[in-house]
């Protein structure tokens, strides 16, 4: 069977067992790589995927949630209530066990601020950046 996709492709030879063109072949093999074999622009889709959900959606979600809903109704429980807010967003983080002391240690002080400024746009940003810092591949 003889493969020709255009006639004015001149470099194609007339041979029965080849299968693709020779000029798509080479295309293919020099196509720009990433690091790790793929594609470049896949990369780049992850990794603008990643800041996008991560990193800027993730913690505005996260923190409307634990500072903006939760933390007003655990105020009956006063001044112990960012500490339990604290106990229970680390407990949420179920799926990463061996960073308990470091959620509780880190996010103790942005759950005081946000509950003692009653301003979540701290939280919002100390969770992006750790995010984004801790995270980051």
């Amino acid at each position: 069977m003889l493969v020709r996709t255009d006639p004015d492709q001149h470099h194609l030879e007339d041979h029965p067992v080849r299968l693709a063109p020779t000029r798509l072949r080479c295309h293919q093999q020099r196509r720009r790589r990433g690091p790790v074999g793929y594609p470049r622009s896949a990369l780049l889709l992850t990794c603008g995927a990643y800041l996008l959900l991560n990193v800027l959606a993730g913690p505005i979600v996260e923190e409307l949630y634990f500072r903006g809903y939760l933390l007003p109704r655990l105020s009956r429980f006063g001044r112990k209530a960012p500490l339990l807010e604290t106990l229970l967003f680390t407990v949420y983080h179920f799926w990463q066990p061996w960073l308990y002391p470091t959620i509780l240690v880190a996010f103790a002080s942005v759950v005081f601020t946000a509950h003692r400024t009653r301003n979540i746009y701290v939280a919002i940003w100390a969770t992006a950046c750790s995010i984004l810092v801790a995270d980051w591949p």
